[in-house]
């Protein structure tokens, strides 16, 4: 997972947790590419955000998770499925990614993009 994926899951309203417990890691962007003079202003503007691991975003979604598989025929590696029911109608959400923690982190996002702050 990169920063900003993390960075999105975090303004989507994925909750900021204490690293010490819950086995996730604080993730910084990049600054390599940026100029001496800059960084300071740089890393000031874009903080670390919490990096979660699989099972914590798994729970984190509760019950809108469904199922979580590979998937080839999709033109991505993992698909992450969500079945909303509302008014007694299902409605599957497919979202995919690179790795499993990338297909289920952009289907916590998808389902809470009313969420996302916009800056």
């Amino acid at each position: 997972m990169n920063y900003k994926l993390a960075k999105q899951l975090k303004d989507s309203g994925f909750p900021q947790k204490d690293v010490n417990k819950d086995g996730g890691t604080l993730i910084v962007p990049q600054v390599n590419e940026i100029p001496e003079e800059l960084r300071k202003q740089f890393i000031k503007e874009h903080p670390a955000v919490y990096k979660p691991i699989l099972e914590g975003v798994i729970e984190e979604l509760g019950e809108d998770f469904q199922e979580l598989s590979r998937s080839v025929a999709t033109g991505y590696d993992f698909v992450a499925l969500s079945i909303r029911r509302k008014d007694k109608d299902e409605l599957p959400i497919w979202v995919g990614g690179k790795t499993p923690l990338e297909a289920v982190c952009n289907l916590y996002i998808k389902l809470n993009e009313n969420l996302i702050i916009k800056k």
